[in-house]
């Protein structure tokens, strides 16, 4: 089992397949991690000098095995699960490709995946292509003539209808 010591946390290390090691008491020991609020993502909890450090896996891994997260990067997981910590699954990468990543695995809480949604996809697409009126849409739809005119517009749902909205002068 590769391991390597996480900077800055002397009695810890990272394997390659996700785990944090202990090695406090002289031996070897699996940290169990527990959920973070971010969805699915692990956290572990790191002592140094009498102070606890909350401390998600996966930057663990990387930083351990790659270096410092770089300015303006983040941790992606490659196959879209927030609980496989794999080094082969991680990288740093920009927040735009973190992004192209959640909707190329469908974690996305864009669209009908988001909590906010009213509509469906192919509700919007309805909505996009219909040539009826926006009191009429709004109504059949039930929601407001603003949802409809920003549908309409390309400020709401650009991403599935291609609409890119004009900048404001």
């Amino acid at each position: 089992m590769t391991k390597k010591q996480i900077p800055g946390f002397s009695d810890y290390f990272a394997t390659k397949d996700g785990q944090i090691i202990s090695t406090k008491s002289g031996l070897d020991r699996i940290l169990r991690p527990g959920k973070a609020t971010q969805v699915g993502y692990l956290l572990v909890v790191l002592c140094r000098d009498g102070k606890t450090f909350n401390r998600l896996v996966h930057r663990l891994v990387l930083l351990a095995f790659v270096g410092p997260c770089p300015e303006g990067m983040e941790c992606c997981h490659n196959n879209g699960n927030p609980a496989d910590n794999r080094l082969e699954n991680l990288r740093w990468d920009t927040k735009s490709a973190n992004q192209k990543d959640r909707i190329l695995h469908g974690t996305t809480n864009r669209g009908s995946n988001s909590k906010q949604a009213k509509l469906t996809e192919e509700q919007v697409l309805e909505i996009y292509k219909s040539k009826d009126k926006q009191t009429e849409l709004a109504a059949l739809f039930g929601v407001t003539n603003k949802a409809i005119h920003h549908i309409k517009s390309g400020k709401n749902w650009s991403w599935l209808t291609g609409v890119t909205r004009k900048p404001n002068k």
